[in-house]
């Protein structure tokens, strides 16, 4: 699957009805202008912090597909929880969405994600992969000694 940037527009897109609408109008009313990309900024970049000790990471503000939802879910969470007057938003399956967010992240090490091209391996043409290898340990052939 594809790497994907995480952005306020791309939230925007993945949230119920008038959600979004109500969270930026709560964080203008806050003052708090930048709250919204402030947070899926942090969000993404927790992400990226963990998933670099699995995987080669994609350049800019992304995150595998796999994954999206996951981080979407914290994004959410945390704009409510965050701002006053929503806690209309937060209900049930908005808090089995963080908990299962945060098991997420912190079992990266069970998905299995396309690994993420370099700039130099896309001039090359493709991403070398590197397969299991099985190694002869016999009489006539000691591959890898």
């Amino acid at each position: 699957m594809a790497w994907i940037a995480i952005t306020a527009a791309f939230v925007k897109t993945r949230m119920a009805g008038d959600e979004y609408d109500q969270i930026t109008t709560a964080a203008r009313a806050a003052g708090q202008t930048t709250l919204v990309n402030d947070i899926i900024s942090k969000t993404v970049q927790e992400w990226r912090g963990k998933l670099r000790k699995y995987h080669t990471l994609e350049s800019g503000e992304t995150v595998p597909q796999e994954v999206e939802i996951h981080v979407l879910a914290m994004i959410r969470y945390r704009l409510i929880t965050r701002l006053p007057g929503l806690d209309m938003l937060l209900d049930e399956n908005r808090k089995d969405e963080w908990e299962k967010a945060n098991y997420a992240i912190n079992h990266l090490n069970d998905y299995e994600f396309e690994e993420a091209e370099t700039i130099e391996d896309a001039a090359a043409g493709s991403l070398p992969r590197s397969d299991e290898r099985t190694l002869d340990f016999t009489r006539e052939g000691q591959d890898g000694i």
